[in-house]
């Protein structure tokens, strides 16, 4: 064991110190720590070590409320402040913008904080497994990944959530003793997901199976059927794929709707089992109504909503412009967009699926010139021909949104090599406990 000083968080929830000149990432630890570590895994320009002893803790330490903290991979800053977790987070933008963007004193507003830091997801995606004693692990992967961590609970989930797991993990765990205890198949079960609306207090629960027909399937349903009224929809997904994919192509559905329904900005919308929708329902409001106050549309302007999953940017802007242009590559994702939009009564919407760079081309052909374009990319961020199709349409104000600060930083940069002048930036904490950061950044063309 070696001592070391924590300096500061790194992006990706690991604590940051020096051993003999070189860089040591050290997870659980808080800035202002001093520990014992011991290296488990050297590079050639950091170490990673374990945490073995907090010797003198940080005043920005905590006790982490979640009884799983300690093994569980979900959460990484449990430990810290809450209010540290925010200036943790907005230094955080501004290094990236700093060294990979190559801004001097880039324009970061301070963090916008969670009126939850609790009890805030409306998603989650739990993993199954089979095992000795109750037959079947319902949780999420353990903070070394070499485990499933079983638990009953997750405090970033709402009380109703909580609840529908419990009582699912019961009826499941029973299910397999009586059926599948020695099933020579690793698990029928895969996943469960629960998504839970907390403007309309729908819940979909969603068991993703390796096969569509097994031993007890009949009985299954019976005792499920003991969830409907807090189920509002419940599916089987069948993904027999042997890859780490969440959910497979076909579904059965046993009852209720086949979307989840959410409100927000005084919309509706139909989201389907696997399309993407912001997991921080209260945070998105507040974000809409930000990208609303920067998008400074006029009825006679016209927009493009690159990546716009189920059009909940779209949408929330069509009242205010003329035409309104969305592309994502989910054939779901886009049918639910038109549903939506069609749902809220929008006629000036058109939505198309494909790449987005593909169909940027397309639009540029069609003589189509948007006076404003929002761009809410993947954790991989935009593909550079993305950038170039921004800057061939002249589009003169972009609102970019972002989950990862490092490839909005690498963005960043090439749209201000295209032309555009980085005039805000408000980071927005969409993931409290974690280490993921959402970013709204303002650019207009030079």
């Amino acid at each position: 064991m070696v001592e070391i000083k924590i300096e500061k968080m790194a992006y990706g929830g690991h604590g940051l110190g020096y051993y003999q000149g070189k860089v040591v990432f050290v997870p659980r630890s808080a800035p202002g720590d001093t520990v014992g570590i011991r290296v488990i895994k050297s590079k050639k320009s950091y170490d990673l070590a374990e945490l073995i002893e907090v010797l003198s803790p940080s005043v920005y330490r905590t006790i982490p409320p979640c009884p799983y903290y300690s093994s569980c991979g979900g959460c990484q800053l449990q430990h810290i402040l809450y209010t540290e977790q925010l200036k943790i987070k907005t230094r955080q933008v501004i290094e990236s913008l700093e060294k990979i963007g190559v801004y001097q004193e880039p324009p970061v507003q301070e963090m916008l904080s969670s009126p939850q830091p609790f009890g805030y997801r409306n998603k989650a995606a739990y993993h199954c497994t089979l095992t000795e004693g109750p037959g079947l692990i319902i949780g999420f992967v353990g903070w070394e990944k070499d485990k499933i961590i079983d638990i009953d609970h997750c405090l970033l989930q709402t009380p109703s959530s909580n609840q529908i797991l419990r009582r699912l993990k019961s009826i499941l765990q029973s299910f397999v003793r009586a059926y599948h205890q020695h099933s020579p198949h690793p698990s029928l079960f895969r996943y469960l997901v629960i998504r839970h609306s907390i403007t309309t207090d729908d819940l979909m629960a969603i068991l993703v199976l390796d096969r569509a027909e097994f031993r007890g399937k009949e009985d299954l349903i019976k005792s499920l059927e003991e969830l409907k009224g807090p189920v509002t929809s419940l599916l089987f997904n069948i993904n027999p794929r042997l890859d780490h994919s969440l959910l497979g192509p076909d579904y059965q559905y046993l009852w209720g709707e086949r979307y989840l329904k959410e409100k927000i900005g005084g919309l509706t919308f139909l989201i389907s089992p696997d399309a993407f929708f912001q997991v921080n329902t209260l945070q998105t409001e507040k974000l809409l109504s930000l990208v609303r106050n920067y998008a400074r549309l006029k009825r006679d302007e016209a927009m493009l909503d690159i990546y716009s999953g189920v059009g909940t940017i779209a949408l929330s802007l069509a009242r205010d412009s003329n035409e309104v242009y969305g592309v994502d590559i989910s054939r779901t994702a886009t049918l639910d967009a038109i549903n939506n939009a069609q749902y809220n009564g929008l006629k000036n919407c058109s939505f198309r699926t494909g790449k987005a760079e593909k169909i940027l081309l397309k639009l540029f052909a069609r003589g189509i010139r948007p006076d404003l374009a929002i761009l809410d990319p993947p954790r991989s961020g935009c593909h550079p021909q993305v950038i170039e199709g921004i800057k061939r349409m002249k589009i003169n104000r972009l609102l970019y949104i972002s989950c990862n600060p490092t490839t909005l930083a690498r963005d960043l940069k090439l749209l201000r090599g295209a032309g555009y002048i980085l005039e805000s930036l408000q980071p927005i904490d969409m993931f409290p406990q974690t280490y993921h950061i959402e970013s709204l950044a303002c650019l207009t063309r030079a």
